[in-house]
């Protein structure tokens, strides 16, 4: 894929899915989710910020984590495999 790393909307309940000219196209991954609070993953997460202490409180009054996924299986059509 693309991106090496993807955050949700800032509220998914509005808008649950990413918008695209083609409204049939579609990707799924599926696997175990593991969700983490580590400062030591947070700060890799956002490439070791100058402020880390700033960047952490921050992110605990947030509530933020971050939750990495094992994808065991991928599918669908708006898939570019080759």
């Amino acid at each position: 894929m693309p991106y090496s790393r993807l955050k949700a909307l800032p509220n998914a309940y509005s808008e649950p899915y990413p918008v695209c000219p083609d409204v049939w196209s579609f990707a799924v991954a599926e696997g175990d989710a593991e969700v983490s609070a580590s400062p030591q993953e947070l700060l890799a997460f956002a490439g070791h910020p100058a402020d880390a202490t700033t960047y952490l409180e921050q992110q605990a009054r947030e509530g933020r984590v971050v939750v990495t996924l094992r994808v065991a299986r991928l599918y669908g059509t708006a898939l570019d495999i080759g």
